[in-house]
């Protein structure tokens, strides 16, 4: 059968160069190239003659040490097959019986002696050392156990049980190890236009200052804290730490600071103090859950106290309200069909479950991987499945009994992504196997910089319902599409236009045509066909493309409707984990001044915008599942999307601002002292008013809208315009408290200093002033 293909290429080879071609020549280049005859065509068009090889197998079949077709074993690994063997290799034995006499004796007793005892030696070396000892096993030398069959499974569980012990090391490991360094002064100065960081000395609290920092950049929440007043704010005393109004007054001079110091980072452990729920022990404590708890734990007491008139206007800062889609009002209780709900008797809407942060679940499927779709899938929206539709079991606008919408949103959600977590106990070879086959790639998870969350509202749930049917029909148009386009570009994984241009090469520039009127006709009409055939599916290609292209965009535009764009969300920060453990590797995303900031610890860098919304991918997440996993590459985790209501930003109230002041002067003394050269360049940029005292205190309100000033702008900080009294700047200003108690009289004002809310380095800390009465001249 060999011999037969070969002699067809040799006649092919002939009939392609003419019949000059000799048939020997074709044989020898035929074997020269392994009986590849497009190789063959080239060598010989190249002058090859095949001159230079040798056609006869030179090294016969009986070889001893061929291995084509012996079996296969550890000390049977094939060989080069063109390495000639001429002599046993070391530690083979020799394959010749004859042995030299050279005695030169003719005893045949001592011949046969000697023979023997080469036979015997002969037989050693051929055992070797792999011959089965005949010592009794000593516990001593032993590694492992002797004389013991061994199993494979047995091999496999050991290694999962070191796996297992490697990880629950890993996971014993205590925060205690991640310590907390302070910086130099030096080193703390705030760049010129750099949001601050914040930080913790508490290592067990590491969680909580990207969800602080993060509530800073939400404009709702500077507004609530800019226009609240504690019980005895007006008398300048703090609350008790036991009080509701401890928490948002701590922020309050804490959002303070963060806007108008002059240190790069600052420390919140006066909140970690107050915070009674679980703190991080070890690496096995799920960033994630401890997140959630803080933020929890923030957000209650900011609601409680921020928003006093709640029960008056229905809205909420953190908490939204979400109840069973079938939930009516009681004036509609009598319409069972208002929302297109089949065969679920409709319930009076109660007061439904509450959550300030939304927990979405991001499954592993092949379907669209983003925030909105996750989180219609989450909550029971999406319409059904097109063969229940098709077989008329159900109508493509009914909700099912366990769909939930949105009854009151509030101005602030955050949204944790958690993605699927994975057991300790899998087996390294199932990771192995997993790795091995071939799984569809992860889709990036995407999340807008602007949501719109009106199709989620029970108000709009009919309309939502609509353009849902409407976006799944257009995505099985796109799926079709999809497929089409795969069929006309592969073929058994290979491009197949990239395939039909190589053939279409060589009818054009390598098949012989002289000398044969019939092959040059043969190769030109096969040219011109696959020519069409290319020119053909490029067209087809190209309409696909087309169409593709119009429907992703009519299908990223399906709620673009005016009536379902009332309730606009602005991401504020994005919050991330990044796999591992310890501070350094939780990072925050913040926007400030229309530009991305990444904060890590106490580094601050900006960023592009790009950047930020590969993270939901590229990293893990600070409240999403760790995932675990034997490779040492860290996974994606899922993240923290903070979402407000689009608002502009206000300023906090300006009595605290005086405080800062003090604060900024004592740290440039320090720096001066320290490194007098940067003190100065501080100091040159920052040259703050004097202290202005409001004409009353209770009448005082916030400035309005008005952009966040950095500290390139810190010499231009504004008080209120009207009706403010100066402190002679004679008097050491650094005194004076804002926040005490100033009654305006026509010959001296005094106040009452006890209890005073004073700045300090770490913004927390609260300094009682000893009372002393304090001359204010007009």
């Amino acid at each position: 059968m060999m011999q037969t293909q070969n002699e067809e290429y040799v006649q092919l080879l002939q009939g392609m160069m003419g019949d000059d071609l000799d048939a020997d020549v074709a044989r020898r280049v035929l074997a020269k190239h392994n009986n590849d005859i497009q190789a063959a065509a080239s060598a010989i068009l190249e002058g090859d003659r095949g001159e230079d090889f040798n056609s006869v197998n030179t090294w016969s079949t009986e070889d001893p040490f061929d291995t084509s077709a012996g079996g296969s074993g550890a000390l049977n690994v094939p060989r080069r097959t063109n390495t000639p063997r001429t002599t046993p290799e070391r530690g083979q034995p020799s394959t010749t019986g004859d042995v030299i006499d050279l005695t030169a004796d003719n005893d045949s007793d001592l011949s046969r002696a000697l023979q023997l005892s080469l036979e015997q030696g002969q037989s050693q070396r051929m055992e070797g050392n792999f011959r089965r000892t005949d010592r009794a096993p000593d516990p001593n030398w032993a590694m492992v156990p002797s004389n013991v069959q061994v199993n494979t499974n047995t091999v496999q569980e050991q290694e999962d049980q070191s796996l297992s012990r490697a990880i629950e090391a890993s996971l014993s490991t205590s925060y205690v190890e991640d310590r907390y360094e302070e910086l130099p002064i030096e080193e703390k100065v705030r760049k010129a236009g750099y949001p601050v960081s914040l930080r913790t000395s508490l290592n067990e609290l590491y969680f909580a200052p990207p969800i602080i920092q993060a509530l800073f950049y939400v404009p709702q929440v500077r507004q609530k804290l800019a226009t609240w007043r504690w019980e005895g704010s007006n008398d300048g005393l703090l609350p008790d730490k036991d009080s509701p109004d401890y928490i948002p007054c701590v922020l309050s001079g804490l959002f303070t600071f963060m806007d108008h110091t002059l240190v790069s980072y600052l420390l919140i452990d006066e909140l970690g103090f107050e915070y009674r729920g679980r703190l991080a022990s070890s690496a096995a404590d799920l960033p994630g859950e401890l997140s959630n708890e803080f933020y929890s734990f923030i957000v209650r007491a900011m609601e409680t106290k921020l928003r006093a008139d709640s029960q008056k206007d229905g809205k909420r800062l953190f908490h939204l309200r979400y109840a069973p889609i079938n939930s009516v009002l009681p004036a509609d209780a009598m319409d069972s069909n208002t929302l297109g709900i089949e065969n679920c008797p409709p319930t009076y809407l109660k007061s439904g479950s509450e959550t300030a942060c939304v927990r979405v679940d991001l499954r592993a499927s092949s379907g669209p991987s983003d925030l909105l779709t996750c989180l219609s899938n989450q909550l029971g929206l999406e319409p059904p499945s097109p063969s229940d539709i098709t077989n008329n079991t159900i109508s493509s606008t009914t909700f099912s009994s366990q769909a939930q919408a949105l009854v009151t949103a509030s101005d602030v959600i955050a949204f944790e992504l958690v993605r699927p977590s994975h057991s300790l106990g899998s087996s390294h070879s199932t990771s192995q196997q997993n790795a091995s086959s071939s799984t569809p790639s992860v889709t990036p998870f995407r999340y807008p910089m602007n949501v719109y969350l009106d199709q989620f509202l029970l108000e709009n749930a009919a309309v939502a319902c609509e353009r849902r049917v409407k976006r799944r029909e257009m995505e099985a148009r796109l799926k079709e599409l999809t497929a089409k386009r795969e069929s006309l570009t592969q073929f058994e994984g290979k491009a197949t236009v990239k395939s039909l241009t190589s053939a279409l090469y060589y009818f054009e520039n390598v098949a012989i045509k002289d000398g044969n009127e019939s092959r040059a006709q043969e190769v030109e009409a096969a040219a011109a066909s696959l020519q069409k055939i290319i020119n053909r599916i490029n067209t087809e290609v190209q309409v696909l493309d087309s169409q593709i292209l119009k429907l992703r965009s009519e299908i990223e535009k399906v709620f673009d409707d005016l009536s379902l764009q009332q309730h606009r969300y602005d991401l504020r920060a994005v919050l991330v984990h990044d796999g591992l453990y310890g501070r350094s590797h939780l990072h925050s995303f913040i926007l400030d001044n229309g530009r991305w900031w990444k904060c890590q610890d106490a580094t601050v860098v900006e960023t592009r915008l790009v950047f930020i919304s590969g993270q939901g991918h590229t990293y893990s997440s600070t409240v999403g599942k760790r995932q675990k996993s034997t490779s040492s590459r860290v996974g994606p985790q899922g993240s923290r999307r903070v979402y407000s209501y689009s608002a502009p930003f206000f300023a906090l109230t300006a009595r605290l601002q005086n405080n800062i002041k003090t604060d900024n002067f004592d740290y440039l003394q320090l720096l001066e002292q320290v490194a007098p050269e940067i003190a100065a360049n501080l100091g040159a940029t920052y040259n703050p008013s004097p202290i202005l005292v409001p004409t009353s205190l209770l009448e005082e309100e916030p400035v309005g809208y008005m952009p966040r000033r950095s500290i390139s702008a810190m010499s231009v900080v504004e008080e209120e315009p009207v009706d403010e009294e100066v402190i002679n700047e004679s008097m050491d200003w650094k005194d004076w408290n804002s926040e005490a108690e100033i009654t305006h009289r026509s010959d001296e004002t005094s106040r009452s200093g006890s209890n005073e809310l004073k700045g300090s380095m770490s913004a927390m800390s609260v300094v009682d002033n000893e009372p002393g009465d304090k001359e204010v001249k007009k």
